[in-house]
């Protein structure tokens, strides 16, 4: 009888660790990152400007690009851009909420070429934003 009771108790304990540990409170806020992600149409992309806007952003980080931050708004940011840049992460942005990542847009609104120096045409690039 003894065992029985302690066995009760510790599948009890067991199954309320596995339900506490697989439930995600998505009621609140989930402060947090999210990440831009570029797609180019050119393999010689040097420098961009960027506009991030949309929601609240605490931060806005390089993943490992020279980087100039300028804050137009609560909301609104212009980034520029600048090394040996291709396909992938480009920034990384601190927000309060990861939740409302639909709410947060980025566009290229002028590119150069590494080598030329020249303008490209910012048409053909796009940026998501992903958690």
């Amino acid at each position: 009888m003894k065992i029985r009771g302690k066995l009760r108790i510790l599948f009890g304990v067991a199954a309320f660790c596995c339900l506490a540990c697989g439930s995600e409170d998505t009621s609140g806020p989930a402060p947090g990152a999210l990440r831009v992600m570029l797609h180019t149409p050119n393999a010689d992309d040097g420098a961009l400007l960027l506009t991030v806007s949309g929601g609240p952003i605490d931060t806005v980080e390089s993943a490992g690009f020279s980087t100039s931050v300028a804050r137009m708004s609560s909301t609104s940011f212009r980034v520029l851009i600048a090394g040996d840049i291709g396909n992938g992460n480009i920034l990384t942005l601190q927000v309060p909420d990861r939740h409302a990542v639909t709410s947060y847009v980025a566009t290229v609104t002028q590119a150069a070429s590494r080598s030329t120096f020249l303008l490209q045409n910012p048409t053909g690039y796009s940026l998501l934003v992903q958690p």
